[in-house]
């Protein structure tokens, strides 16, 4: 179960930070998505994050 709190813990910070910005730009966008990455490769299991974070930014941006 630590391990659930330790990534739940993690990604609620990433996500208070960008809820905490004034306007959301491109960079917060990058700067979140890299937080989200390094959170989830924290984890002890494999996690194919990659596709899945660049399907976000692309959304995220409107691309």
């Amino acid at each position: 179960m630590a391990l659930f709190d330790n990534l739940t813990g993690r990604l609620s910070r990433t996500v208070q930070n960008l809820r905490g910005r004034g306007r959301i730009t491109e960079d917060n966008i990058g700067e979140t998505l890299r937080e989200v990455r390094m959170a989830l490769l924290g984890r002890t299991s494999p996690c194919r994050s990659s596709s899945r974070l660049s399907r976000a930014s692309d959304q995220g941006t409107g691309c």
